[in-house]
């Protein structure tokens, strides 16, 4: 697993863990495309809600917050991002 954000410079993201979910549960999960898509086998498993919710991480090298400009509401922001950004 790669994450090419990691070549950028560092004022575009920042690497951050993820809040914890209490008691995260799957309520659907399509195996046959996670298999389609080669997802780790970790993903397969019981603790496969642990994972998407973010409770456990394949990578914590990798958790990134994304912080980027653009227009909102007819404005421009110079800082946007995805929520997690500082």
């Amino acid at each position: 697993m790669q994450q090419l954000y990691l070549t950028l410079p560092d004022s575009l993201y920042q690497t951050i863990k993820p809040s914890e979910v209490k008691d995260p549960s799957l309520l659907l999960f399509n195996q046959k495309l996670a298999l389609q898509l080669d997802l780790p086998q970790q993903l397969l498993g019981k603790n496969a809600a642990e994972y998407f919710s973010g409770n456990r991480l394949i990578a914590p090298e990798l958790s990134l917050a994304l912080g980027y400009s653009g227009h909102q509401f007819g404005y421009y922001n110079p800082q946007l991002g995805d929520g997690r950004a500082h």
